[in-house]
């Protein structure tokens, strides 16, 4: 299986669009898309939760079909424990949470909770034609067990015995209607004492977004919240469970996808899933690194026949658009077709197959305008991702927190985006009149273009706030930069038309320039 991961967490998806873009996933290797829906569809158990946009169910039936048609398997991925804040912030739903003030995860000993995910699960499977597989989530169950509920069954059991017992009740029901349930893998790699509990009808995915092909420079220790570098910086019990499958002959390196060896081992099918869009990325460029890291997957299925296949995965949250990531889409392909080339040189092959003439140093100047920083992995973004645990200080407030007592970090802070600036500046100048020259039917070198402008006036914007910070309050720049900082709102929104319905456009914009709006106006009359 070659799957693509379909978020659907922000905007809604322009029907046209999707029916263009599953041909061109199907070009490019893939036969699965993993429909990640949220509220993007009017189900009758979310009620008034459905995004304002939602899809009728006749209307997803359609998209569905042309899936279909275009030769993808589908197949829903749905979340059962925590990543409900679009289901636990509307008032019906509230009652289910693990936490009374937390709207992420919800409670899984509660009765009304069990009856609402088992009737999802129903009715999901039933929009999809009772689909072979079902994807149920199931990550990062941050306040696991934290209720008066669920803090008796610990005591009583375990954590673990908890966490099994809530999927292994939504993966049988999905069973009984014939699909076979998929899970993340992070919760069981951080419980694996409970991994006997789980039937081997399971499918387990595997991400880690900083493997690579020669193994991961640091790794997601899970249930630790540690992230050693080397082996020897793992506990006993990391070594205990994992050892056997991490540790390769170079001391200083863990091995490729160990994690998936180790549930390969344990009698399971597993999926492996890199990502093309993840935390650290800033809003409007992709960074390279996640080349290695689709390079890393589509090598170790290469080489371990027993994988059952990957998911190549792409979070909504970071904002930077489908279109930007081409050169990451096809790299699985290139490298099956070519697999003595390595995987740097199927890189550029990659970037070149998006463009018509290719444009030279390309992979070069991706490195640079791909690079992150504070502000550009969007406050506005983090702020909607965390909501549910209350809202983020403003950005005066937040450089404060960062910087108070911290002269040293604050210089070098100025130094280092003043030296991205003119970094951005020259990679920039370097590709862009080769990315115009495309046309304005490539999306991928329109985007990439827009995404140019883009992250160069976030960092005029953060070093006019850094210097606003130490006292000096730049009037004229400020006016300046919103002005410009509402036409590239302006661009956005024109660009994205095609792909998103005007409310998640409008949702988009709000996370990546709202802040703006309001700072710069303050700066410009003289305040901070």
């Amino acid at each position: 299986m070659q799957a693509f991961h379909l978020d659907m967490k922000m905007g809604q998806f322009r029907q046209e669009y999707l029916a263009g873009l599953f041909p061109r996933l199907r070009q490019a290797g893939y036969d699965t898309v993993v429909f990640e829906i949220e509220d993007k569809v009017r189900l009758d158990c979310i009620g008034s939760a459905a995004w304002c946009e939602a899809y009728s169910k006749e209307e997803f039936a359609g998209i569905l079909s042309s899936c279909r048609t275009a030769g993808l398997q589908t197949v829903p991925l749905i979340q059962t424990y925590g990543h409900l804040e679009w289901l636990l912030t509307h008032p019906p739903f509230q009652r289910l949470r693990e936490q009374p003030s937390i709207a992420y995860i919800i409670c899984p000993q509660k009765k009304e909770s069990q009856r609402f995910l088992l009737r999802f699960v129903d009715e999901v499977c039933e929009l999809f034609g009772n689909p072979s597989y079902i994807h149920l989530g199931g990550d990062e169950a941050a306040y696991m067990g934290t209720c008066s509920d669920c803090e008796e069954k610990v005591k009583t059991s375990s954590k673990s015995a908890l966490y099994a017992e809530h999927m292994n009740r939504i993966s049988n029901r999905a069973l009984s209607r014939g699909s076979r349930p998929m899970m993340w893998a992070d919760m069981i790699l951080a419980h694996p004492e409970c991994i006997e509990q789980f039937s081997r009808d399971l499918v387990w995915v595997d991400w880690h977004y900083e493997m690579t092909p020669e193994g991961p420079e640091s790794t997601y220790i899970w249930g630790e919240k540690t992230k050693p570098t080397t082996p020897a910086g793992t506990s006993e019990s990391f070594r205990r469970n994992f050892g056997d499958y991490a540790f390769q002959k170079d001391p200083d390196r863990f091995r490729p996808w160990f994690y998936a060896d180790y549930l390969i081992a344990k009698g399971f099918d597993v999926l492996i899933a890199p990502a093309t869009r993840s935390a650290g990325d800033h809003s409007f460029l992709p960074s390279v690194g996640h080349a290695g890291n689709v390079a890393s997957a589509a090598l170790k299925i290469q080489s371990e026949p027993r994988l059952k296949g990957l998911l190549v995965t792409s979070w909504a949250m970071r904002l930077n658009p489908l279109e930007t990531q081409w050169p990451l889409f096809n790299l699985p392909q290139i490298l099956s077709a070519t697999p003595e080339a390595s995987w740097q040189k199927a890189l550029n092959k990659s970037c070149d197959s998006m463009f018509a003439p290719p444009i030279p140093d390309f992979v070069s100047c991706w490195k640079t305008l791909g690079q992150s920083f504070f502000l550009a992995d969007n406050p506005s973004c983090i702020e909607f991702e965390f909501g549910y645990i209350g809202q983020m200080s403003s950005l005066p407030l937040l450089l404060e927190k960062r910087f108070k007592g911290k002269d040293e970090d604050f210089r070098s802070e100025i130094e280092t985006v003043e030296g991205l600036l003119a970094a951005y500046a020259q990679a920039g100048s370097a590709i862009r009149p080769a990315l115009l020259s495309q046309g304005c039917e490539n999306l991928c070198a329109s985007f990439w273009s827009l995404g140019i402008d883009a992250i160069q006036l976030r960092a005029r914007e953060y070093l006019l706030y850094l210097r606003a910070h130490a006292g000096n309050l730049d009037k004229g720049l400020a006016t300046e930069i919103l002005w410009e900082t509402e036409d590239m709102a302006d661009r956005w929104r024109k660009a994205m038309l095609p792909i998103l319905h005007p409310a998640g456009i409008e949702r988009e914009v709000t996370m990546l320039y709202g802040e703006s709006t309001r700072i710069l106006p303050q700066i410009a009359n003289g305040h901070f």
